[in-house]
């Protein structure tokens, strides 16, 4: 288990080195502020600067029984929209005293900014994307399915204080008496901008599965670090706030934008 773990933080570190040294070749290239989705369930509304491409790495860790690394890259499709592909190349995971390990399934993704926060009203954004059974060959790393999701999106500021209403509907592949299931995710995520540099964060996230009743209650708790306007770090905890729930979760990332191709 320790050697497990610690081989997933050292590819976890070695894809945030690499992701640093991709935004030091991007430097006399047009960049654009950050945009971090992780390290919540949730997305807010922003999107990737246009014509820009941005880039998320991670890895979380179960001290129990997973361990993983995580990465998503977007493209700004327009100043309002980006295309999104995330996807979990190295997964570990231990059940009943058998390990299996290998790549995750894949999530292409589409968002749009359907309207700018206003003085009365928020921010709001819709977000479609469905999941490719890319992963290794086991029911614990990939669902073999393909899921489709559909959510709406809602970001409303207070002063230094962030505040995003996160709700998906997902379709999901693996029948269980010969329908669909679906899959509801709600989530109220908070934001504090301390400073220019550390922002602190706290999600509350529901995932109800109706047809196999589970319902996983969890609390994200994290803080983000702006090294620079063009790279963020991040780190915190996931805790199971219910019997559905992982108990404990630990994550890191990093997100930084690669500038402007085109």
């Amino acid at each position: 288990m320790i050697l497990d773990a610690n081989r997933t933080l050292t590819a976890a570190a070695g894809a945030a080195g690499l992701a640093l040294l991709s935004g030091c070749s991007a430097m006399g290239v047009a960049r654009d502020p950050v945009t971090p989705q992780r390290p919540s369930f949730s997305n807010d509304t922003r999107t990737t600067g246009f014509g820009s491409f941005e880039l998320e790495v991670g890895g979380e860790a179960d001290p129990r029984d997973r361990y993983s690394v995580e990465s998503r890259v977007s493209i700004g499709l327009s100043e309002t929209s980006e295309l999104f592909i995330g996807w979990a190349p190295y997964v570990d995971i231990d059940k009943g005293g058998v390990n299996e390990n290998g790549p995750g399934d894949m999530r292409l993704g589409w968002k749009q900014r359907l309207m700018d926060e206003t003085e009365s009203l928020p921010a709001t954004a819709i977000q479609l994307s469905t999941s490719l059974p890319v992963g290794d060959d086991d029911p614990f790393i990939s669902s073999g399915y393909v899921d489709f999701f559909g959510a709406l999106i809602a970001d409303r500021t207070y002063g230094r204080l962030g505040l995003t209403g996160f709700y998906q509907l997902g379709v999901l592949g693996t029948p269980v008496s010969g329908d669909n299931d679906t899959e509801h995710t709600v989530a109220i995520a908070g934001s504090w901008a301390y400073d220019d540099w550390w922002t602190f964060g706290l999600e509350t996230a529901l995932i109800y599965e109706p047809e196999i009743d589970e319902e996983p209650l969890l609390a994200t708790l994290y803080a983000d670090y702006l090294v620079s306007e063009f790279v963020m770090l991040d780190g915190g905890v996931r805790i199971g706030l219910n019997e559905d729930a992982d108990d404990l979760i630990f994550f890191v990332g990093l997100t930084t934008n690669l500038g402007r191709y085109f």
